[in-house]
Protein backbone atom coordinates (compact mmCIF):
# COMPACT_ATOMS: atom_id res chain seq x y z
CA UNK A 1 0.00 0.00 0.00
CA UNK A 2 1.74 3.50 -0.94
CA UNK A 3 -0.33 6.52 0.66
CA UNK A 4 -0.46 9.77 -1.72
CA UNK A 5 -1.18 13.16 -0.25
CA UNK A 6 -3.42 14.00 -2.96
CA UNK A 7 -3.91 17.81 -2.39
CA UNK A 8 -7.58 17.81 -1.33
CA UNK A 9 -6.08 18.49 2.58
CA UNK A 10 -6.73 14.92 3.56
CA UNK A 11 -4.21 11.29 3.19
CA UNK A 12 -6.39 8.53 0.99
CA UNK A 13 -5.12 5.32 0.46
CA UNK A 14 -4.07 4.01 -3.05
CA UNK A 15 -2.75 0.87 -4.13
CA UNK A 16 0.39 0.66 -6.18
CA UNK A 17 -1.22 0.49 -9.26
CA UNK A 18 -3.43 3.92 -8.63
CA UNK A 19 -2.25 6.39 -11.65
CA UNK A 20 -0.48 9.24 -10.65
CA UNK A 21 -0.08 12.51 -12.83
CA UNK A 22 3.69 12.52 -13.86
CA UNK A 23 5.54 15.00 -11.97
CA UNK A 24 3.11 15.40 -8.91
CA UNK A 25 1.98 13.48 -5.76
CA UNK A 26 -1.93 14.13 -6.46
CA UNK A 27 -3.90 11.28 -7.86
CA UNK A 28 -5.16 11.56 -11.50
CA UNK A 29 -8.78 12.68 -12.63
CA UNK A 30 -11.28 10.06 -12.76
CA UNK A 31 -13.93 12.09 -14.45
CA UNK A 32 -13.18 15.22 -16.15
CA UNK A 33 -16.02 17.45 -17.37
CA UNK A 34 -15.04 20.52 -19.94
CA UNK A 35 -17.10 22.62 -21.42
CA UNK A 36 -20.32 21.11 -20.70
CA UNK A 37 -23.42 23.07 -22.11
CA UNK A 38 -27.11 21.17 -21.68
CA UNK A 39 -30.26 22.99 -23.16
CA UNK A 40 -33.70 22.07 -23.21
CA UNK A 41 -35.61 21.88 -26.41
CA UNK A 42 -36.75 25.27 -26.62
CA UNK A 43 -32.58 25.85 -26.93
CA UNK A 44 -32.63 27.51 -23.43
CA UNK A 45 -29.34 26.81 -21.53
CA UNK A 46 -29.95 24.46 -18.00
CA UNK A 47 -25.69 24.49 -18.05
CA UNK A 48 -23.48 26.57 -19.04
CA UNK A 49 -19.60 26.03 -20.23
CA UNK A 50 -19.36 23.44 -16.87
CA UNK A 51 -15.84 22.45 -16.05
CA UNK A 52 -14.26 20.54 -13.09
CA UNK A 53 -12.88 17.42 -12.33
CA UNK A 54 -13.24 14.45 -9.57
CA UNK A 55 -9.65 12.64 -8.82
CA UNK A 56 -9.35 9.02 -7.93
CA UNK A 57 -10.46 8.69 -4.48
CA UNK A 58 -11.67 11.71 -4.15
CA UNK A 59 -15.24 13.20 -2.75
CA UNK A 60 -15.69 16.20 -4.60
CA UNK A 61 -18.87 17.88 -3.08
CA UNK A 62 -21.42 20.16 -5.70
CA UNK A 63 -23.33 22.60 -3.86
CA UNK A 64 -26.20 24.48 -5.59
CA UNK A 65 -29.97 25.30 -4.78
CA UNK A 66 -32.92 23.85 -6.10
CA UNK A 67 -32.86 24.66 -9.66
CA UNK A 68 -29.12 25.05 -10.22
CA UNK A 69 -28.85 22.05 -12.41
CA UNK A 70 -27.15 19.36 -9.96
CA UNK A 71 -29.28 16.49 -11.02
CA UNK A 72 -29.18 17.85 -14.43
CA UNK A 73 -25.69 17.84 -14.63
CA UNK A 74 -25.01 13.95 -13.13
CA UNK A 75 -27.99 12.42 -15.29
CA UNK A 76 -25.51 14.16 -18.10
CA UNK A 77 -22.85 12.09 -16.48
CA UNK A 78 -24.28 9.35 -16.79
CA UNK A 79 -25.57 9.89 -19.90
CA UNK A 80 -29.40 9.55 -18.42
CA UNK A 81 -30.60 13.00 -19.84
CA UNK A 82 -34.02 12.97 -20.82
CA UNK A 83 -35.51 13.60 -24.25
CA UNK A 84 -35.89 17.26 -23.65
CA UNK A 85 -32.85 17.64 -22.92
CA UNK A 86 -29.17 17.66 -24.95
CA UNK A 87 -25.93 17.63 -24.58
CA UNK A 88 -24.66 21.42 -26.91
CA UNK A 89 -21.25 21.36 -25.95
CA UNK A 90 -18.76 20.13 -23.93
CA UNK A 91 -16.47 17.21 -23.05
CA UNK A 92 -17.06 14.30 -20.53
CA UNK A 93 -14.13 11.57 -19.82
CA UNK A 94 -13.87 9.15 -17.66
CA UNK A 95 -10.39 7.66 -17.18
CA UNK A 96 -9.79 9.33 -20.95
CA UNK A 97 -12.43 8.30 -22.63
CA UNK A 98 -14.82 10.30 -24.27
CA UNK A 99 -18.45 9.10 -23.10
CA UNK A 100 -20.33 10.76 -25.87
CA UNK A 101 -18.88 8.74 -28.42
CA UNK A 102 -20.35 5.21 -26.26
CA UNK A 103 -23.03 3.39 -27.53
CA UNK A 104 -26.33 3.61 -25.51
CA UNK A 105 -25.70 -0.29 -24.57
CA UNK A 106 -22.17 0.33 -24.07
CA UNK A 107 -23.02 3.64 -21.41
CA UNK A 108 -25.56 0.62 -19.90
CA UNK A 109 -22.73 -1.41 -19.07
CA UNK A 110 -20.61 1.28 -17.55
CA UNK A 111 -23.32 2.38 -15.84
CA UNK A 112 -23.76 -0.89 -13.53
CA UNK A 113 -19.60 -2.18 -13.66
CA UNK A 114 -17.96 1.25 -12.92
CA UNK A 115 -20.74 4.31 -12.19
CA UNK A 116 -23.48 3.93 -9.87
CA UNK A 117 -25.97 6.85 -8.63
CA UNK A 118 -27.48 7.56 -4.96
CA UNK A 119 -30.49 9.19 -5.25
CA UNK A 120 -32.38 11.25 -2.70
CA UNK A 121 -35.47 8.93 -2.43
CA UNK A 122 -33.84 5.00 -1.68
CA UNK A 123 -37.65 4.03 -2.03
CA UNK A 124 -38.24 4.72 -5.23
CA UNK A 125 -35.30 3.32 -6.47
CA UNK A 126 -35.84 -0.20 -4.73
CA UNK A 127 -38.13 -2.47 -7.15
CA UNK A 128 -41.65 -2.85 -4.49
CA UNK A 129 -42.47 -6.49 -5.90
CA UNK A 130 -39.51 -8.50 -5.29
CA UNK A 131 -37.69 -9.47 -2.19
CA UNK A 132 -34.35 -7.62 -0.79
CA UNK A 133 -32.72 -11.16 -1.66
CA UNK A 134 -33.39 -10.59 -4.90
CA UNK A 135 -32.13 -6.96 -6.10
CA UNK A 136 -29.21 -7.69 -4.14
CA UNK A 137 -28.39 -10.77 -5.68
CA UNK A 138 -28.52 -9.76 -9.24
CA UNK A 139 -26.12 -7.11 -8.36
CA UNK A 140 -23.78 -10.07 -7.09
CA UNK A 141 -24.33 -12.23 -9.66
CA UNK A 142 -23.04 -9.21 -12.19
CA UNK A 143 -19.42 -9.86 -10.71
CA UNK A 144 -19.27 -13.46 -9.75
CA UNK A 145 -20.63 -16.88 -11.43
CA UNK A 146 -20.39 -18.67 -8.11
CA UNK A 147 -22.79 -18.24 -5.95
CA UNK A 148 -21.12 -18.86 -2.71
CA UNK A 149 -19.17 -15.37 -3.63
CA UNK A 150 -22.21 -13.99 -4.52
CA UNK A 151 -23.47 -14.26 -0.92
CA UNK A 152 -20.34 -13.62 0.50
CA UNK A 153 -20.39 -10.24 -1.03
CA UNK A 154 -24.24 -9.72 -0.20
CA UNK A 155 -23.17 -10.49 3.20
CA UNK A 156 -19.84 -8.86 3.59
CA UNK A 157 -21.76 -5.21 2.17
CA UNK A 158 -25.06 -5.95 4.13
CA UNK A 159 -22.60 -5.91 7.22
CA UNK A 160 -20.68 -2.66 6.60
CA UNK A 161 -23.65 -0.81 6.45
CA UNK A 162 -24.88 -2.39 9.94
CA UNK A 163 -27.82 -4.17 8.37
CA UNK A 164 -28.48 -7.88 9.41
CA UNK A 165 -27.62 -10.31 6.76
CA UNK A 166 -29.37 -12.89 7.71
CA UNK A 167 -32.03 -14.94 5.89
CA UNK A 168 -34.73 -13.11 7.81
CA UNK A 169 -34.20 -10.12 6.68
CA UNK A 170 -33.41 -10.84 3.24
CA UNK A 171 -37.19 -11.86 2.63
CA UNK A 172 -38.66 -8.75 3.29
CA UNK A 173 -39.89 -6.22 0.65
CA UNK A 174 -38.96 -2.63 0.44
CA UNK A 175 -41.61 -0.85 2.27
CA UNK A 176 -41.04 -3.21 5.18
CA UNK A 177 -37.71 -0.83 6.05
CA UNK A 178 -37.92 2.40 7.45
CA UNK A 179 -36.32 5.61 4.94
CA UNK A 180 -32.76 4.74 6.78
CA UNK A 181 -32.67 0.91 6.47
CA UNK A 182 -33.59 1.68 2.64
CA UNK A 183 -30.93 4.13 2.10
CA UNK A 184 -28.61 1.88 3.72
CA UNK A 185 -29.63 -1.28 1.60
CA UNK A 186 -28.93 1.11 -1.72
CA UNK A 187 -25.78 1.81 -0.61
CA UNK A 188 -25.24 -2.03 0.35
CA UNK A 189 -25.85 -2.74 -3.51
CA UNK A 190 -23.26 -0.25 -4.58
CA UNK A 191 -20.67 -2.12 -2.25
CA UNK A 192 -21.33 -5.61 -3.82
CA UNK A 193 -21.07 -3.41 -7.35
CA UNK A 194 -17.94 -1.23 -6.02
CA UNK A 195 -18.00 1.19 -8.79
CA UNK A 196 -14.83 3.62 -9.11
CA UNK A 197 -17.27 7.09 -9.14
CA UNK A 198 -20.62 7.01 -7.35
CA UNK A 199 -22.65 9.93 -7.55
CA UNK A 200 -25.06 10.56 -4.73
CA UNK A 201 -27.69 12.79 -5.76
CA UNK A 202 -29.04 14.58 -2.49
CA UNK A 203 -28.45 11.37 -0.54
CA UNK A 204 -28.85 13.47 2.90
CA UNK A 205 -32.01 15.62 1.62
CA UNK A 206 -35.07 13.58 2.94
CA UNK A 207 -33.73 11.68 6.21
CA UNK A 208 -33.40 13.25 9.62
CA UNK A 209 -30.37 14.30 11.58
CA UNK A 210 -29.41 10.74 13.02
CA UNK A 211 -29.75 9.06 9.57
CA UNK A 212 -28.17 11.93 7.64
CA UNK A 213 -25.09 11.53 10.03
CA UNK A 214 -25.23 7.38 9.72
CA UNK A 215 -25.26 8.25 5.78
CA UNK A 216 -22.04 10.70 5.88
CA UNK A 217 -19.91 8.32 7.92
CA UNK A 218 -20.77 5.41 5.45
CA UNK A 219 -19.78 6.98 2.56
CA UNK A 220 -16.44 8.03 4.00
CA UNK A 221 -16.07 4.49 5.06
CA UNK A 222 -16.71 3.70 1.51
CA UNK A 223 -13.87 5.93 0.18
CA UNK A 224 -11.69 5.24 2.99
CA UNK A 225 -11.79 1.46 2.63
CA UNK A 226 -12.50 1.14 -1.11
CA UNK A 227 -10.75 3.72 -2.73
CA UNK A 228 -14.08 4.97 -4.74
CA UNK A 229 -14.17 8.34 -5.95
CA UNK A 230 -17.88 10.18 -4.94
CA UNK A 231 -19.67 13.18 -6.61
CA UNK A 232 -21.68 14.27 -3.70
CA UNK A 233 -24.77 16.75 -4.46
CA UNK A 234 -26.52 18.94 -1.85
CA UNK A 235 -28.09 22.08 -0.83
CA UNK A 236 -26.52 22.14 2.65
CA UNK A 237 -23.52 24.17 2.97
CA UNK A 238 -23.06 21.88 6.80
CA UNK A 239 -23.17 17.97 4.81
CA UNK A 240 -20.49 19.24 2.60
CA UNK A 241 -18.43 20.49 5.39
CA UNK A 242 -18.58 17.16 6.64
CA UNK A 243 -17.83 15.27 4.07
CA UNK A 244 -16.23 16.83 0.95
CA UNK A 245 -12.54 17.24 -0.17
CA UNK A 246 -12.95 19.86 -2.40
CA UNK A 247 -16.38 21.53 -3.51
CA UNK A 248 -17.66 23.36 -6.65
CA UNK A 249 -20.76 25.82 -6.12
CA UNK A 250 -22.91 25.72 -8.95
CA UNK A 251 -25.18 28.63 -9.56
CA UNK A 252 -27.34 29.42 -12.54
CA UNK A 253 -25.84 26.26 -14.61
CA UNK A 254 -22.58 27.39 -14.32
CA UNK A 255 -19.63 26.05 -11.66
CA UNK A 256 -18.85 29.98 -10.20
CA UNK A 257 -15.92 28.62 -7.70
CA UNK A 258 -13.88 25.60 -6.95
CA UNK A 259 -11.98 25.18 -3.63
CA UNK A 260 -10.93 22.66 -1.31
CA UNK A 261 -14.02 23.00 1.06
CA UNK A 262 -12.67 24.33 4.21
CA UNK A 263 -11.21 26.79 2.22
CA UNK A 264 -14.42 27.83 0.29
CA UNK A 265 -16.32 27.82 3.18
CA UNK A 266 -13.58 29.95 5.28
CA UNK A 267 -12.38 31.99 2.07
CA UNK A 268 -15.20 32.23 -0.38
CA UNK A 269 -14.03 34.19 -3.42
CA UNK A 270 -17.23 34.52 -5.46
CA UNK A 271 -20.27 37.27 -4.44
CA UNK A 272 -22.70 34.31 -4.63
CA UNK A 273 -20.20 31.59 -1.95
CA UNK A 274 -19.92 34.63 -0.04
CA UNK A 275 -24.01 35.06 0.71
CA UNK A 276 -24.29 31.08 1.38
CA UNK A 277 -21.53 31.20 3.61
CA UNK A 278 -23.58 34.01 5.57
CA UNK A 279 -26.76 32.14 5.34
CA UNK A 280 -25.52 29.41 7.09
CA UNK A 281 -23.94 30.84 9.23
CA UNK A 282 -27.36 32.94 10.48
CA UNK A 283 -29.26 29.80 9.95
CA UNK A 284 -26.55 28.07 12.51
CA UNK A 285 -27.36 30.49 15.69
Amino acid sequence: MIIYTNGIGTVTPFNENTSVVPGSERPASLLEVTGLAVENLSKHAILSDVNFDIRKGEIFGLLGESSAGKTTLAKAILGALSGTLKIRAGRILFEGKELSLYSPKKMEILWGKEMSYLPQNAGASLNPVFRLKTQIGEVARTKSPRKDEQEEMVSRALRQVYLPDDRKFLRQYPFQLSGGQQQRFLIAELLVANPKLLIADEPTSAVDVSIQQEIITLLKDIRRKCGMSILFITHDLAVLRQIADRSGILFDGKIVEIQKTEELISEPRHDYTRELVELSKRLSL
